[in-house]
């Protein structure tokens, strides 16, 4: 491949030199085989950026970090990235630390990042080019990027700071954050760039989005959060203004608020609505997503058909969006795939319940889930996870008791439990509340989560009003429906955590189905569960034995027998405590259950009737000269099958004989222990009873 090539496609480029296997493309997306879980073509390296993702293993890296986990060296992966064309800046004469002569520098010198490696690093790991974070003031200081941010009164305020390892960007301490604004060279000076009445500009969240667009030709600001205060509208006096918000909830009633601060001074106000499609997605998802040319198609079409808004920020009216169809074809051309969250568990998006009886593990087996998802560790040490920000509310167990397991889970995984990324709350919000549904919609977009945990449905959803009504299906539907658009809107993926009914039958061989799950509505409302049931009674020795059944409406589905280990607290020391788990296919486990019970069915008929043959034994022993069937029968209390067998047993054994004896009424069965008289004694054969 020619440079040429290599600057047109540096991913490609990228995954050719890391001797990634490309099988085909989609549009910009590349088709390889994935070096982390062999699958022949779910990976897909982007070819502009050489973003990794794995549809099969849900592996995602930037460039850089892809480099540097397939050839184990930073400095290898530097040179490699050169190479690629993904530092472009590198190659061009006269900038940055690259050197005067304008040639790269040397590969392997062992040196550090130069200030343009780290800003072209920063660039990719955002999605953005160098170039739109230079649009925007950044500077590189310390080996972080800091962009700045400025007030109403023309003057920086504040900073951003971006560093090449990924995160999140830090704002300054102690400072008033204020807007990202472009930046322009005038007379050799950097000069801000602030709106202009009758100009046309973007208002969206951070500063990364907003360069994403300036590179698209746009003039955009970048506000800190995902609304405007109310002091910065004086700015956008006489200006056309466009609020583009991410496609969430907490976007949406952000840009309510943006354009209900700026309709009194702008000229106009207009906000973005996303197709249903990219629920959950920035500008830079689409770009990532769709690719740059058919990303930006879509930005443009939005923007142009933004809706405008009145006094109240709100959009006016418009055709309610049930008329918004699409064709087949359209269909067809939806990226609709499922995202796992945990492998064959959890996929992104869809509203999930973990269900099971009374102290059946629920909370435990959540707080593994979550641990996971906020450290990216495998879930039950099995199921590999995507790291996420998880939210996680609970009303039963008390924080001392989450906060130990919590612990326990951690070191079970090697993972720093203050590294992951999961908030924690010990007050239940009212699901069916819809004060409460919108200052949950608020800390969503606040700490910026993916998954909710709630635990338990039934404290969080009805209240004393209407907790009569569980059983009423379309009661229960109204309830649920608010926490739905919820999660549709934020593109959240909700787990509720239920008990299954009191009156429910217990099947010790696999856990009871979805039926199960208590009140009413709740089975049909999830789109995905686990549930959970002991195969084995709980002998309070700290041992667990589960069945556990994960499926769901994106065709999931899987049965496990998970083992727990969670050991027994002394209460001298309050140490022993631990998580040790087990997961086994559950058609093996299914087999040795099967055999066990064989087993001890087995072992119980022995003991049985091994009972029964020193009952016959006594009640002889009582009676030297034997005892007719009849009369044994009575004495030993057993039924004519259990005698008969014990009979037969004692008579192969040689330890009794059976004799005929004469009578007035005939002849009849006697038994005695051998050696007794008789006038006619024979001994059977055990077939002749």
């Amino acid at each position: 491949m020619n440079a040429a090539t290599a600057n047109r496609e540096p991913g490609r480029a990228l995954a050719e030199r890391l001797n990634l296997s490309i099988v085909g493309a989609e549009g910009h997306d590349l088709k390889v085989s994935c070096p982390f879980c062999g699958s022949s073509d779910a990976a897909r390296v982007h070819s502009e950026t050489g973003i990794f993702f794995c549809f099969a293993c849900q592996k995602g890296l930037n460039a850089f970090d892809l480099c540097k986990v397939m050839l184990g060296d930073h400095e290898s992966a530097k040179r490699v990235m050169h190479e690629a064309g993904l530092f472009p800046e590198l190659f061009e004469g006269g900038k940055g630390n690259a050197g005067g002569n304008g040639q790269s520098k040397p590969a392997g010198d062992g040196k550090p990042m130069t200030d343009d490696e780290i800003l072209a690093a920063v660039a990719v790991g955002k999605g953005v080019s160098p170039a739109g974070l230079r649009a925007y003031g950044a500077r590189v200081k310390d080996g972080s990027v800091y962009l700045p941010m400025f007030d109403e009164n023309h003057k920086c305020c504040s900073s951003m700071r971006l560093t090449p390892g990924g995160g999140k960007g830090l704002y300054a301490k102690g400072k008033l954050t204020g807007l990202f604004l472009p930046v322009a060279i005038v007379d050799g000076k950097t000069r801000v760039v602030y709106p202009k009445p009758g100009e046309t500009w973007l208002i969206c969240e951070g500063v990364k989005d907003a360069a994403a667009l300036w590179e698209l030709g746009y003039k955009a600001a970048g506000l800190p959060g995902n609304r405007m205060n109310p002091k910065f509208a004086p700015l956008f006096t006489g200006v056309d203004a466009v609020v583009v918000p991410d496609a969430d909830a907490a976007g949406a009633a952000g840009a309510t608020a943006t354009a209900e601060v700026l309709f009194p001074l702008s000229k106009s106000v207009r906000v973005v609505l996303w197709p249903v499609e990219f629920l959950g997605c920035d500008v830079r998802d689409i770009l990532k997503r769709l690719g740059r040319e058919a990303g930006a198609e879509v930005i443009r079409k939005a923007i142009v058909e933004a809706r405008p808004v009145d006094a109240d920020g709100e959009a006016e009216a418009g055709p309610p969006r049930f008329v918004e169809v699409v064709t087949c074809r359209e269909l067809l051309d939806l990226d609709l795939r499922p995202r796992f969250l945990v492998r064959k568990i959890l996929v992104a998006g869809q509203l999930a319940v973990v269900g099971a009886r009374a102290k059946g593990m629920k909370t435990s087996i959540a707080e593994d889930l979550i641990v996971s998802l906020g450290s990216g560790s495998p879930f039950l040490g099995e199921f590999h996870a995507e790291r996420v920000n998880v939210g996680f509310w609970s009303g039963e167990s008390g924080a001392a008791t989450l906060r130990e397991k919590a612990i326990a889970i951690a070191q079970s995984k090697g993972v720093d439990l203050a590294g992951c990324s999961i908030v924690w709350g010990f007050t239940l919000p009212k699901l069916g509340n819809k004060g409460h549904l919108d200052a949950l919609a608020t800390l969503i977009e606040q700490h910026k989560l993916q998954v909710v945990v709630v635990d338990p449905l039934y404290l969080s959803l009805l209240d004393a009003t209407d907790s009569t009504r569980a059983s009423d299906l379309y009661a229960m539907g109204a309830k649920l429906q608010p926490l739905a658009d919820l999660a549709t809107d934020s593109g959240v993926t909700f787990i509720l955590l239920h008990h299954f009914r009191k009156s429910g039958q217990i099947d010790d061989v696999e856990p009871c189905q979805l039926e199960e799950l208590s009140q009413a509505g709740v089975s049909e409302f999830a789109r995905q569960w686990i549930l959970l049931q002991r195969r084995s009674p709980y002998q309070s020795d700290g041992r667990h034995e589960l069945w556990m059944r994960a499926g769901g409406s994106a065709g999931h589905a899987g049965f496990w027998a998970v083992d727990i280990d969670e050991g027994l607290i002394d209460p001298d020391t309050m140490a022993g405590r631990r998580w040790d788990v087990m997961v086994k296919p559950a058609p093996d486990v299914r087999a040795e259950v099967k055999q066990e019970r064989e087993s001890r069915r087995a072992e119980e008929r022995e003991r049985r009737e091994a009972e029964n043959v020193q009952a016959v034994l006594h009640a002889l022993g009582a009676a030297p000269d034997g005892l007719a069937y009849r009369t044994l029968r009575t004495q030993a209390r057993l039924s004519t099958t259990a005698l008969d067998r014990a009979i037969l047993t004692l008579i192969g054994d040689k330890r009794i004989v059976e004799a005929a004896e004469r009578g007035r009424g005939g002849t009849r069965r006697v038994y005695r222990p051998p050696g007794g008289s008789s006038e006619h004694q024979t001994t059977l054969l055990p077939g002749a009873l």
